[in-house]
């Protein structure tokens, strides 16, 4: 039998196989992460809520990933536990390959959170968790035949891996491959993954011995540089344990909250995605690597200068996206070496290996919790990103005040004292600006809630002129409709919908409407209901609005709705995923025929991407009568929709024309811009439509052909 440890080439080889089984699986793992999430995106409408969620199902499958791997190298002989790894793969591979079942799409407009986790589960659950319990458990059998060597080392290997798999996804996979073919490639890589593992395991099956545990063994003194765990037996406190949790739990929590923060205002897609989370894996590799990546006293004061400026930029500091986007991650990242440096210093030895990788696994897991599933119960906004912020600070006072205690010199522990108390007030400090800030956003605020699908507050503004008091819906930081108090100007035309915008024109100037005949109209995104303000006697209108929270403000807050029916017009809103509801109809031989269609289906300031896909558009095409208008709402500071809509017009058989409209403060209308696609000469022809449309902007990105299966964000970025 082969004796492990001694240096001999058999010694490297196992280790080289060690390192491959654990490098390819953990990028396995983190690939799948925003592949998966493009197929789960579309069926859900295409919310950041819908990440929220996933992560949490990653997390929590994570957590018992490592479950496995602790009871399983605990409870087990060496010999059991290669045994029982092989088993479980040979079953996972039964599931590939990970293309989600059709049966599993939703129906209703419910909170779809319990739906998302079901899905991923029968998904890609089974392979998931093998993939999560690798890494710990290959660890600890390293650990065990290699007791000269440290394991944490294979650790910072495996978020390498990780890293690599998530910024290699958007920059190459998704725009390589279409997506069925990013899901046939990923299985065929686990199936490789899976034999290789198994490889790891048979040669264990002759050198490790059938019983013995770690406590036998000498302790680690890796001479490469590698973090080095104190000796396998060395005691451990209970609140060690208990900051194993809470470490991880703050760095995840903020991971979701700062992930949440840009995708609301600009995309849920995958590049937005894997930013932060390539950010908190860069931290986990630095300090897992070796202690010398972690100096303590600087990053505590990074992090506060860091918490500082984030906190000046969230109470109204505007920053362009690069410099927004580049203050958000450089947040996340010290906040998570602090956290993780300080878990890496109170990590334990060998013998409690797979205890720590589950008490940080949960840690993770509640973090995830608090940001998805409790954030939106306790609070009425995205308020969990301000939260993180004051923790953050904590989290720095409490990292300089263990410098105050090890320091063994006067002088340097009456700085840390100091330095300790000074970020005690900076807590305090950032913890009191966010709160005012907040307190004076909520004036006026008659409503605020949230849901699934993001926060929403109505509130009243110009109180003290009637004649400009209005009433204003607000999606996370996007104006939604507003509605004049007045009488005679609440059928006023208003926000983004104005007499001249590309949606106004369409409804004012088609044909039907000029030879007063009753017009039949689809609007994608119900908001305030301002669109119901074009509609006349006899009209036939359908909204189709996935989140119920705005069609109860729609109706409590707002006339629209009731003063378009009280006008005649058959008005109808439908709740539900604007694709899965029409293509619904289509197979239920209920196309719609309409004249006009808006998409104008916002979430805060981006557009769900599959409403703006080749597949959608055709969808669309199904529901118009000949010579109809479909409108699409392109108004967005960080990407140039306009670039998506030519091609996917052009791959169609259509013209795209541009209509960009000016701000009207005196009427309540915001600078707009619409595409209008049709072939309607007529109304092309139109004096007041010919005028109205524009050239392309000259700046604009070239066409970008989105489909279901391919939709990359990079192309269509407005970087400055």
């Amino acid at each position: 039998m082969e004796q492990p440890g001694r240096g001999t080439s058999a010694d490297g080889l196992s280790t080289v196989l060690y390192a491959a089984t654990i490098f390819l699986g953990a990028f396995l793992l983190f690939q799948v992460q925003p592949l998966i999430g493009k197929y789960v995106l579309p069926w859900f409408g295409g919310s950041a809520g819908v990440w929220a969620a996933a992560l949490l199902f990653f997390q929590l499958f994570l957590l018992l990933g490592y479950l496995y791997a602790h009871i399983v190298a605990t409870w087990l002989s060496p010999r059991v536990q290669a045994f029982v790894q092989i088993g479980v793969l040979a079953l996972t591979l039964a599931t590939l390959p990970i293309i989600p079942s059709e049966a599993l799409r939703p129906e209703g407009a419910s909170n779809p959170v319990g739906g998302i986790l079901l899905l991923l589960a029968l998904t890609i659950g089974a392979p998931y968790l093998a993939l999560s319990a690798n890494g710990p458990l290959l660890q600890s059998w390293f650990a065990r035949q290699h007791p000269g060597r440290s394991p944490y080392r294979l650790y910072a290997l495996s978020n390498v891996a990780s890293l690599l798999a998530l910024f290699s996804y958007p920059l190459w996979f998704e725009r390589a491959f279409a997506l069925g073919g990013q899901a046939w490639l990923w299985s065929g890589a686990y199936a490789a993954f899976a034999a290789l593992c198994a490889l790891v395991a048979f040669r264990q099956l002759r050198t490790l011995p059938s019983s013995g545990a770690l406590a036998s063994m000498p302790p680690a003194g890796d001479a490469s540089g590698a973090t080095a765990a104190p000796p396998p037996d060395a005691p451990t406190p209970w609140w060690h344990m208990a900051l194993w949790v809470a470490f991880p739990a703050v760095a995840s929590a903020m991971l979701l909250a700062t992930t949440t923060n840009l995708t609301q205002d600009i995309a849920p897609v995958p590049l937005l995605w894997v930013l932060p989370l390539g950010v908190y894996l860069v931290t986990f590799i630095l300090t897992f690597d070796s202690d010398r990546w972690y100096f303590r006293p600087l990053y505590a004061v990074l992090l506060l200068v860091c918490l500082g400026l984030t906190t000046f930029n969230v109470a109204g500091t505007h920053l362009g996206l690069v410099q927004e986007v580049t203050l958000r991650l450089a947040t996340l990242y010290f906040l998570g070496m602090v956290c993780h440096g300080e878990l890496v210093a109170l990590r334990p030895g060998y013998r409690h290996l797979t205890l720590f990788y589950l008490a940080v696994s949960a840690g993770g897991a509640i973090g995830g919790a608090l940001v998805a599933l409790a954030a939106p119960v306790l609070f009425n906004g995205y308020w969990e990103f301000q939260v993180g912020l004051v923790v953050g600070a904590a989290v720095a006072a409490f990292a300089i005040s263990r410098e105050y205690l090890a320091a063994r010199v006067g002088m340097l522990r009456y700085t840390y004292a100091f330095g300790t108390a000074v970020a005690v007030g900076l807590t305090i400090g950032i913890g009191q600006v966010l709160w005012g800030v907040e307190q004076n956003n909520n004036l006026g605020v008659l409503l605020e809630t949230r849901g699934f699908y993001g926060a929403l507050k109505v509130n009243e503004v110009g109180g003290d002129d009637p004649s400009f008091t209005r009433l204003q819906l607000v999606h996370g930081q996007t104006l939604h409709g507003i509605q004049y108090r007045a009488p005679e100007q609440q059928r006023w035309h208003t926000s983004y919908y104005g007499d001249t915008s590309g949606i106004g024109l369409s409804l004012d100037h088609h044909p039907k409407r000029e030879a007063r005949q009753p017009l039949r109209v689809g609007l994608i995104g119900l908001g305030t209901g301002t669109l119901a303000t074009y509609l006349e006697r006899g009209d036939y209108a359908r909204f189709y609005e996935i989140n119920p929270q705005v069609l109860d403000i729609a109706n409590e807050y707002f006339t629209y709705l009731g003063d378009a029916r009280a006008a005649g017009a058959d008005l109808e809103v439908l709740l539900g995923d604007a694709r899965v509801v029409m293509e619904r109809q289509l197979e239920e031989q209920q196309s719609q025929q309409f004249d006009v269609l808006a998409v104008d289906a916002f979430s805060s300031d981006s557009i769900p991407i599959h409403l703006l896909t080749r597949e959608a558009l055709e969808i669309y095409r199904q529901h118009m009568a000949p010579g109809g208008i479909i409108a699409i709402h392109i108004s967005n500071r960080f990407l140039d929709l306009g670039a998506v809509v030519r091609a996917i017009a052009a791959d169609q058989g259509f013209e795209a024309r541009f209509v960009a409209n000016d701000d009207d403060g005196a009427r309540g209308i915001n600078r707009s811009e619409w595409v209008l696609l049709t072939d309607n000469d007529a109304f092309l022809q139109e004096d007041a439509v010919r005028s109205a449309l524009d050239e392309w902007p000259p700046n604009g990105r070239p066409p970008v052909l989105w489909t279901d299966d391919y939709s990359a964000l990079l192309p269509v970025l407005r970087w400055f």
